[in-house]
């Protein structure tokens, strides 16, 4: 009889759950599944009294159906939850998966709507379309579709889209298309459709300033990323020659001049940020700009110095005690979305503001400062080659940290920022940690383009951590 057990109990088990299931789904059906599910009871009973063994087996049983219905209901329950509420985890690194605040703030200050068109080989494109329905749940005036060329040919035609996988961005009379189906692109063409202005910023030459050339010491990547959001760019402004600047310029950026500006051209600097314009001075150490009378009119002061940190966290990016990283900002619109994010310096010097010395009507602000391990070296006999090679913090000459590496000061209706450095914006420096993005802050508060103040989209990419000896 033993021999039967096993077959008994799985036909009584069978008739358990489908006489049960049959009365869960239709209960007015009458007594038919449970008739059967008693039916089945009474077998499994039966079989336990034939083969004593198989009650144990039944816990076993039991645990393993509870446990495969707890299973089946936490899978369910997340599906639900995932399908009712759209919002991801992100845990990479920058975060590179989510939104950036640039993007965030363009949707929800949307106002008027804007269609996102998908030209996609097939109809299809999973990852854009997750990327799509996060913007459209950011901004209730973003909507798009997704369309096949090859069956919807007419709006391709009208809509002159030339080749598949062309995203195209439209408001109003205004439209672009990008194929880099990436969100700063997206972000981009968003802006360009839906901004009105467009600031042309102007970069001052003829004292061995830094253009906006290609190679690692250039500016190109910061003239890419202006031109990006629609500003207008000329990078050749010679002040000797043109005597004044020109009233279109929304920013001049005088970035690490190498000879002096004459005093013609100072005046005339002058004369521009009393009339209201806006300059950005990216000023190294060991170099006069000839800049120095104005900006201590402004309050500024320049220190005749290089900015030590020896924190250690420069040294995760392979960097020496002679750059140092910023991680403490002033409360200030530039840098009020820097909280958390790192900024640093190749070879700075000092930028300081006094109220004091500037007088009444101008108001500054430190914009990054270094932490209480850095100082101001005044010994530039050690940049030079003369000196000792080795530096330390010498009471009584050298200035202690925290040390204000760039301010911002806003009076007689101009504007002004000054950078100990120009480094962290070349295009070697200018996408690692948040440089790029404090140039770009620092250029829209100059030009009165406060929306465009965040932290842009990230792109993945190789940023090596290199690691001392002592570390690793």
């Amino acid at each position: 009889m033993k021999d039967y057990a096993i077959p008994i109990s799985l036909v009584g088990a069978a008739l358990i759950i489908v006489g049960g299931l049959a009365y869960l789904i239709s209960p007015d059906t009458g007594s038919t599944g449970l008739v059967n599910a008693a039916v089945g009871l009474l077998l499994v009973v039966s079989a336990g009294f034939i083969n004593a063994d198989l009650f144990r087996q039944y816990g076993r049983w039991l645990n393993a159906f509870w446990g495969g219905i707890m299973v089946f209901g936490i899978v369910a329950m997340i599906n639900f939850l995932s399908n009712r509420y759209a919002e991801r985890l992100d845990l990479t690194e920058g975060q590179l998966h989510s939104l950036s605040d640039l993007t965030i703030e363009t949707l929800q200050n949307l106002d008027r709507d804007v269609e996102a068109l998908a030209f996609m080989d097939g109809g299809e494109n999973a990852d854009l379309e997750l990327l799509l329905a996060e913007f459209s749940n950011r901004g209730s005036r973003f909507s798009f579709e997704m369309i096949d060329p090859d069956r919807d040919p007419v709006r391709t035609e009208e809509n002159g889209i030339r080749r598949y996988n062309t995203l195209l961005i439209k408001s109003g009379d205004k439209e672009q298309q990008i194929t880099e189906l990436e969100e700063r692109e997206i972000t981009n063409a968003l802006l360009k459709v839906t901004r009105e202005r467009q600031d042309k910023v102007y970069l001052s030459v003829g004292h061995g300033e830094r253009d906006p050339s290609n190679g690692p010491a250039g500016l190109g990547m910061l003239k890419e990323r202006l031109q990006e959001v629609d500003y207008a760019i000329d990078d050749s402004l010679f002040l000797a020659r043109a005597e004044r600047v020109p009233r279109d310029c929304a920013v001049l950026v005088i970035a690490s001049p190498r000879t002096p500006f004459l005093p013609t051209e100072v005046a005339a600097l002058r004369t521009y940020l009393r009339e209201g314009g806006s300059v950005l001075a990216l000023l190294d150490p060991l170099s006069e700009s000839g800049l120095e009378g104005l900006l201590s009119e402004w309050g500024i002061s320049l220190g005749d110095d290089f900015v030590i940190d020896t924190s250690g966290i420069g040294s995760l990016f392979g960097l020496d005690f002679t750059t140092p990283v910023s991680v403490s900002y002033g409360d200030h619109p530039i840098t009020r979305k820097h909280r958390g994010v790192m900024t640093f310096y190749q070879l700075g010097r000092s930028v300081g503001f006094s109220s004091d010395a500037a007088g009444p009507g101008f108001q500054g602000e430190a914009l990054a400062l270094t932490s209480e391990a850095g100082w101001a070296e005044k010994d530039l006999r050690v940049l030079q080659g003369d000196g000792d090679s080795t530096v330390k913090l010498d009471e009584g000459v050298d200035t202690p940290g925290p040390i204000s590496l760039a301010v911002a000061v806003e009076g007689e209706g101009g504007r002004l920022v000054v950078f100990g450095d120009s480094d962290f914006a070349t295009n070697q420096y200018f996408d690692y940690q948040g440089n790029g993005d404090l140039a770009l802050n620092a250029l829209s508060w100059l030009a009165e383009d406060e929306i465009l103040i965040s932290i842009r989209p990230r792109q993945a990419g190789y940023k090596p951590i290199a690691l001392t000896d002592s570390q690793g």
